[in-house]
């Protein structure tokens, strides 16, 4: 299948005024919940959950797919439309949390932030993917392979995960990174969210054609789809053919 990373949209014609969401305020729970961005790839149980209402820009548009603030981290504050479209086709990995927003000095009580429990590495074919090792920072690249996904996780779960700058003031990761991803020809899940891109470093949420499909023909508003098998260097000038004028 081919796959799509969910990108927020940028477009300046659907988003009106940017940011979006101006600065959100962090809420205190004097009951004792716990904050959503505490949770990171684990599910809430029994705990309770609290989250930030998104206070949206007044010249912004409501949409769809929200790009919130930075405290909402990586996670994506989606509408009750295109929640169901999720659920349709399966989205286990993940966990939604009611979360309302103010527009125009009212709560509207339709949207949902969407927490990722699993980090999926089965969709990566472990024996043709190469990875690199970097144990401390007067180490050089170890390049590794491993047979399975619990090979390659035993390792992972031993070794420091830092961004580091070497002398030049460029970045890199001080850990088990990835040097070449292979994915999987054949995988099934419609939904799913992974570290482990072949092209870039990061994390995204990513969904088939057919869910794409879905989410296009109701029209859901601010969602843009990054092909998956598309070099990084090649997104800007994809998106702004698809998409259009950037904010």
């Amino acid at each position: 299948m081919k796959y799509y990373s969910l990108e927020i949209g940028i477009a300046k014609k659907v988003i009106g005024k940017h940011p979006q969401c101006n600065d959100t305020p962090r809420f205190n729970d004097p009951s004792g919940g716990i904050s959503l961005n505490k949770l990171r790839l684990k599910k809430a149980g029994n705990l309770k959950v609290i989250t930030d209402n998104a206070i949206i820009n007044k010249k912004a548009k409501l949409t769809d797919l929200i790009n919130p603030s930075s405290n909402f981290r990586n996670l994506l504050l989606i509408s009750t439309k295109l929640k169901k479209v999720l659920e349709k086709f399966g989205a286990e990995d993940f966990e939604f949390f009611k979360s309302p927003v103010i527009f125009e000095g009212k709560e509207i009580d339709d949207y949902w932030l969407m927490n990722p429990v699993n980090d999926d590495l089965s969709i990566i074919d472990f024996e043709k993917s190469t990875f690199a090792l970097r144990r401390n920072e007067n180490d050089k690249r170890e390049i590794l392979k491993f047979k399975t996904k619990e090979e390659y996780l035993a390792l992972k779960n031993q070794t420091p995960d830092q961004i580091k700058k070497d002398e030049n003031g460029i970045l890199y990761r001080l850990g088990l990174a990835k040097n070449e991803i292979i994915l999987k020809t054949k995988f099934t899940k419609h939904i799913f969210y992974s570290t482990s891109h072949p092209n870039w470093e990061g994390s995204s949420y990513y969904v088939s054609e057919k869910v794409k499909q879905a989410i296009e023909e109701i029209g859901c508003t601010n969602v843009e789809f990054r092909p998956m098998d598309l070099p990084k260097g090649d997104w800007k000038a994809y998106r702004h053919t698809i998409y259009g004028e950037a904010y």
